[in-house]
C-alpha cells in the first residue's frame, strides 16, 4: 500500500538524521514534516484504501543471472495528488516492494 511505501521512505530516511538511524525512529522523520501536511497526508491515506489498487500487473521471476526477484510492472492509477512528492522521492532512493538499493525503481508518468 502507499502507507506502507510512505513508511519505508520515511524510515530510509532516517538515515539523515543526526545520530544512529533506526526503524524506531520513523516517528521523528514524519514529525519534521509541518502539521499541515501531515494532516493532507492523513487524509489522503484515508482515502488511498480504495483508490490506489493496481489495474494492471504484469510481474515475473528476474532471469537468474540477474540481481533482484521480479522484473515487470504495476499501473496504478488514481493516485492521490499529495503523495507524489513522496513517490517522486522514493523512486530516487528505490524503496518499494521488489525494489532495492542498487536494484529496480519505479516511475511516475
Amino acid at each position: 500500500t502507499l502507507k506502507d511505501l510512505l513508511d519505508a521512505l520515511m524510515g530510509r530516511l532516517t538515515l539523515f538524521l543526526p545520530g544512529r538511524p533506526s526503524r524506531k525512529r520513523v516517528a521523528e522523520v514524519w514529525a519534521l514534516l509541518p502539521a499541515e501536511e501531515q494532516e493532507k497526508l492523513a487524509d489522503a491515506l484515508q482515502q488511498e484504501e480504495s483508490l490506489a489498487l493496481p489495474q494492471q500487473e504484469a510481474l515475473q521471476p528476474a532471469p537468474k543471472e540477474w540481481p533482484g526477484q521480479k522484473i515487470g510492472m504495476q499501473v496504478f492509477r488514481d493516485i492521490l495528488p499529495p503523495f507524489f512528492p513522496y513517490l517522486e522521492l522514493a523512486s530516487i532512493l528505490h524503496i518499494g516492494e521488489h525494489t532495492r538499493l542498487g536494484c529496480g525503481t519505479f516511475i511516475l508518468t
